[in-house]
C-alpha cells in the first residue's frame, strides 16, 4: 500500500501540533525553518509541504515539551 506524500503530509501535521504539545504556527514555523503563514496554509489544506520538509516535520513530531522549548531558546 502505498500513500501519497500530500496524505502523509497532512497526517503528520494533524499530529505535531493540535494532539502532543500546541504551540502557536510562528514557533512550529521556526522550529521547522518556514514562515508561520506556511505552517497555517498547510493545516488548513491551502498549500502542501514540500517533500524535503517532511523529515523536518517527522524530527519536531518525536520532540517532548522539553526538546521544544531548548530548540526555540537557541
Amino acid at each position: 500500500m502505498c500513500l501519497n506524500i500530500a496524505r502523509i503530509s497532512v497526517l503528520l501535521l494533524e499530529v505535531v501540533r493540535p494532539k502532543r504539545y500546541v504551540f502557536p504556527a510562528a514557533e512550529m514555523g521556526q522550529l521547522l525553518g518556514v514562515s508561520a503563514q506556511s505552517v497555517y496554509h498547510w493545516e488548513t489544506g491551502k498549500t502542501k509541504p514540500r517533500a524535503s520538509q517532511l523529515a523536518a516535520i517527522a524530527a519536531v513530531r518525536k520532540m517532548g515539551k522539553r526538546d521544544v522549548a531548548a530548540e526555540l531558546a537557541e
